[in-house]
């Protein structure tokens, strides 16, 4: 998923936290729906052994990440950094997870809904616990 393409789903600030982190959430399940093989293979591709990732490719996925970080951090601002980091983290792993399975057919077998109202259901469920409202 491009930056653009997650820049583009964010609102307003104005919106809020919870809407910025769920805009971003469907948009980067809309990105993978509407762009299946290309999202396939950025996810399937595997750097030879002993290569590290280039810093530019680092520096866009902490750009990335940063997009969940900062309304995370407006939502709960008395959380620490790797309490942000995480939640960060585990928001995405189950989003992209969703994904994943929409994609190879196995989410279909569970008719546990769509990609996007699980993100949806996902994200609301999630940031409930974290911000304890």
């Amino acid at each position: 998923m491009s930056c653009s393409t997650c820049c583009a789903a964010r609102p307003k600030a104005a919106a809020g936290g919870r809407a910025s982190i769920r805009a971003l959430a469907r948009g980067y399940v809309g990105f993978s729906l509407e762009h299946a093989r290309l999202w396939g293979a950025v996810y399937e591709h595997r750097l030879p052994a002993g290569e590290r990732v280039p810093p530019w490719l680092q520096t866009r996925i902490e750009r990335l990440v940063g997009l969940v970080e900062t309304p995370l951090r407006e939502l709960a601002p008395e959380r620490d950094a790797d309490q942000v980091r995480l939640a960060a983290n585990a928001l995405w792993s189950g989003i992209h997870g969703a994904c994943i399975l929409h994609l190879t057919g196995s989410l279909e077998k569970t008719r546990g809904g769509s990609p996007l109202e699980i993100a949806d259901s996902l994200v609301d469920h999630y940031l409930q616990g974290y911000c304890g409202t």
